[in-house]
């Protein structure tokens, strides 16, 4: 009997353990300013529901700003959960998402991002009028490109911003759309061990066009370069980027850029304005390497000057970093048209080139008239030795050569050049503008430039 008794009173209190572990879960939620449903679901509590504590108060307060201007401005409403678990329900995003929609029938229109820390899961919900623009392929580019990266990499609070501007440059179709304090964050130069390289010893991009490895900038220079370089993108969409390293470990530079140009993608897709100055310490070496669409401005010629007339004498005088700097204004200037920030000579650099394609040319005329003179030449004075009976002439044989006219129904053809196969897409909205500037990129590069290995090196 007394065993029953104890095994009876163990399980009465085991019960009891499990109950109060069940009521604490609200009570803890309820602590933080969250509460569930009878159903386990959240209650609507504004655009950033952070229960798992993941965010600093600034983080939530530059998110809260950000997407209540956004459903301000555009109507559209967009929320962010980060959650210890989704509980194994792969539903745990549209769920919630139609449960707040009963309640704001704007949610229609809107998506809400949710982060699941303990199950490192990431999921979308999205609204009906929303499922046209944010395709799954769309969601894909959020997640692969936006979120998981830095968030794999520690930088979790940054991962987030970016995939919330990224859904909301979608959902929009804003691609003005900024987060000024990310943006400022990104001018404040990282520690060195911030700094990471993938497998092929490439560095991985920190959403900043300055990556200064070497560290030979000082704060107020990185911070102005950086600056400088996103307000140009912004603005004018060229996307130049600064890549200072301590070494390349003996690969030539001119290789190791490419290589960096080629993994950033520096540029918009289709257009590849983008560029790239790329300096190694222990090789003294430097380098400039333009895209496809810009190395027609910013020819050789003129990269070999800035590098010669500009960084050269920097790095020998010991001013490294106002020697980046001044480059950088120089290829910029060049690239827009913006002769107030050039100092290095734009005369002859077209002539120049242009002035090897004439040698070229005027050396195949001539060998062209020689061959043409020459025959006739030696045609003449065949003719003169047979006249005179020193040669023989060749006999090539009697009869007329006749060659009937050639004629081609094809001439009257009746078949049609209009193709019926057009291409058409319902799609409004081009996730990578090649128009216009991306504000995304100053998070990221532009995702699509390409470089066919112009510019210049050197060595100081």
């Amino acid at each position: 009997m007394d065993k029953k008794r104890m095994t009876f009173k163990a399980f009465f209190i085991s019960l009891l353990a499990v109950l109060s572990l069940q009521a604490a879960v609200p009570q803890a939620n309820q602590a933080q300013g969250f509460t569930t449903d009878k159903d386990g679901l959240y209650e609507w509590a504004g655009p950033v529901m952070d229960v798992a504590g993941l965010l600093t108060p600034e983080d939530r307060g530059d998110l809260e700003t950000f997407l209540n201007q956004l459903q301000a401005d555009t109507g559209i409403p967009l929320a962010v959960m980060v959650v210890p678990s989704m509980n194994g329900d792969a539903a745990f995003c549209t769920k919630h998402l139609q449960k707040w929609q009963k309640e704001q029938a704007a949610f229609e229109s809107g998506a809400l991002l949710t982060i699941a820390t303990s199950d490192n899961r990431v999921g979308i919900g999205k609204g009906k009028k929303a499922l046209e623009r944010l395709t799954p392929e769309l969601t894909d580019q959020v997640f692969d490109d936006y979120l998981i990266p830095d968030y794999s990499a520690g930088r979790k609070a940054e991962s987030i911003r970016k995939a919330v501007l990224r859904t909301a440059v979608i959902l929009s179709g804003d691609e003005s759309l900024t987060f000024q304090r990310s943006k400022q964050a990104l001018m404040v130069k990282p520690v060195q061990a911030e700094y990471r390289t993938d497998k092929n010893g490439l560095y991985e991009w920190t959403g900043s066009f300055v990556l200064d490895a070497a560290d030979i900038l000082s704060a107020a220079q990185y911070g102005e370069l950086a600056g400088y370089l996103l307000d140009l993108n912004d603005s004018t969409g060229v996307q130049i980027a600064v890549l200072t390293v301590p070494t390349a470990d003996g690969e030539p530079v001119h290789d190791f850029a490419v290589r960096h140009f080629d993994k950033w993608k520096l540029g918009q897709k289709g257009v590849d304005n983008g560029a790239l100055l790329t300096i190694v310490m222990d090789s003294h070496d430097l380098d400039i390497t333009t895209g496809d669409g810009t190395e027609g401005v910013l020819t050789d010629i003129l990269c070999k000057r800035i590098i010669d007339d500009v960084l050269v004498p920097a790095f020998r005088g010991g001013t490294q970093g106002k020697g980046v700097i001044s480059a950088v204004h120089n290829m910029a200037g060049i690239i827009t048209q913006d002769d107030s920030l050039v100092t290095v000579s734009r005369s002859g650099g077209e002539a120049e080139d242009a002035k090897w394609y004439e040698i070229l040319g005027g050396a195949a005329i001539f060998f062209l008239l020689m061959f043409f003179v020459g025959k006739a030449i030696i045609g003449r004075i065949k003719d003169i030795l047979e006249v005179v009976g020193i040669i023989k002439p060749k006999y090539t044989g009697g009869g007329s050569s006749y060659s009937g006219s050639s004629y081609s129904s094809d001439s009257y053809s009746s078949r049609s050049s209009y193709s019926s196969s057009s291409s058409y897409s319902s799609s409004s909205y081009s996730s990578r503008s090649s128009s216009s500037s991306s504000s995304s990129s100053s998070y990221r590069s532009g995702g699509g430039g390409r470089t066919s290995g112009g510019g210049a090196s050197g060595k100081w």
